[in-house]
């Protein structure tokens, strides 16, 4: 691995992937340093709910590893310049990261109760956090729709961080099922409650 260029960013500037000469610095609060650093955010989040993994959820550990991996490489496509966008070096990003999330869904919603209301983010710690990370996800989602409206990104990154958030909604209910904590049921249109 490279020595780290300490100092280079202390004007507020950074380069992006593939960026070496200093006119093609951008600022640090540009859309595309603003994803990234959502991306960023989000893959260290999903290290500490892997910290609270055990033996009963290692299928889960798994799973957010290669979640962490995804979003590794969708972060080097957003961090790349328009040159290096399309680099034979740049990780694969396709389809199937989207059709990974697909099926992790379709295998664990399968032993899942159906869900007629809204739950509360509850129950078990580790499920507590994905909650978290849900929402972490869809706020780096809100990130990238921010930045598609102003360049050209890897099509597959709005739909991956979507079912993502999906992913880890049914990731709770799973992790709560296993421990038996229960569903905290939302009675907002209850109207016998004051």
């Amino acid at each position: 691995m490279p020595k780290l260029n300490i100092g280079q960013g202390d004007k507020g500037k950074t380069h992006l992937l593939g960026g070496k000469i200093e006119s093609e610095k951008v600022w640090k609060d540009s859309a595309q340093i603003e994803a990234c650093g959502a991306l960023d955010e989000l893959v260290s989040f999903i290290g500490y709910m892997r910290a609270y993994t055990d033996k009963k959820h290692k299928d889960i550990d798994v799973i957010l590893e290669q979640i962490q991996d995804y979003l590794f490489r969708i972060e080097s496509h957003i961090s790349a310049n328009r040159e290096w966008q399309k680099h034979p070096t740049l990780p694969y990003v396709g389809p199937s990261l989207v059709d990974f999330l697909k099926k992790t869904m379709d295998y664990y919603e399968k032993d899942l109760p159906l869900l007629e209301n809204f739950i509360l983010p509850s129950g078990a710690k580790l499920a507590t956090l994905i909650h978290v990370g849900r929402t972490e996800a869809r706020r780096v989602e809100r990130k990238l729709v921010a930045l598609a409206q102003k360049q050209d990104i890897n099509e597959c990154a709005v739909p991956y961080l979507n079912r993502l958030s999906d992913v880890f909604f049914t990731l709770t209910r799973v992790v709560n099922k296993r421990e038996n904590a229960v569903e905290t049921i939302w009675r907002g249109r209850d109207k016998n409650r004051p």
